[in-house]
C-alpha cells in the first residue's frame, strides 16, 4: 500500500489506541532490555552499543542505527571531539540553573 503525498488515511480510535499500546510496550521492552545489557556490563549508564544489540531484532532497525552511529562517529573525527565532558556538582555551581544540575553535559543544552 502506498499513499500519495496529498492522500489523507483515516484510522478508528480503536486502531490508534491499539498503535499506541503496541508501541508503549515495545518501548518498556527496549528499556529493560537496555537496563539488562548495562547492568550485565557492569555499566550503570546505558551505551551506543546496548542500543545497536536492542536493535539487532530488526533488520531496518539495525541498518538505521549502525548508519547513525557512524554518522555520529565520523561526526566526532571531523570536529575533534571526543567524548563529552560530565562535570561532578560542585564543579556546576557557577552556571547559572534555575535549579542545581547533578550532572553538567558540556555541548548545546544541559538537561
Amino acid at each position: 500500500m502506498s499513499l500519495d503525498e496529498d492522500e489523507v488515511q483515516q484510522f478508528s480510535r480503536q486502531t490508534i489506541a491499539a498503535v499506541a499500546e503496541t508501541t508503549y510496550s515495545q518501548c518498556e521492552i527496549f528499556a529493560r532490555d537496555l537496563e539488562a545489557f548495562a547492568r550485565h556490563a557492569k555499566r550503570t549508564t546505558v551505551s551506543a552499543d546496548d542500543v545497536k544489540l536492542v536493535a539487532r531484532r530488526s533488520t531496518a532497525l539495525s541498518t538505521y542505527i549502525q548508519n547513525k552511529s557512524e554518522e555520529l562517529n565520523q561526526e566526532k573525527k571531523n570536529t575533534g571531539r571526543g567524548k563529552v565532558k560530565t562535570l561532578r556538582r560542585a564543579e556546576t555551581k557557577d552556571f547559572r540553573h534555575k535549579q542545581p544540575c547533578k550532572t553538567l553535559r558540556l555541548g548545546p543544552t544541559c538537561k
